[in-house]
C-alpha cells in the first residue's frame, strides 16, 4: 500500500466517525425533544434511530461532496 492510499483510508474513517458523532448529537438533542413533544417514548432501540440519522447524513454529505468536487 502506498502512503496516499493510507491517507485516503484514514481520511474516510475520520469522515465516518465524525458523521456518526454528529448523528448521535442530532438524535439526542433534536429527535428526542420531537419524540417527547408528540408523546412518544424515546427508549428501546435508540441506536437504530442514531444509525439511521448518521447514514442519512453520510449519504447527503457524499452527494454534496461529489457535486462540489
Amino acid at each position: 500500500m502506498t502512503l496516499k492510499l493510507i491517507k485516503e483510508a484514514i481520511w474516510r474513517l475520520t469522515e465516518i466517525i465524525t458523521l456518526l458523532a454528529v448523528g448521535l448529537l442530532f438524535t439526542i438533542y433534536i429527535l428526542k425533544p420531537i419524540y417527547k413533544r408528540f408523546g412518544i417514548e424515546f427508549i428501546g432501540n435508540v441506536w437504530v434511530n442514531w444509525f439511521g440519522v448518521s447514514y442519512l447524513l453520510f449519504v447527503l454529505y457524499t452527494i454534496s461532496r461529489s457535486i462540489c468536487f
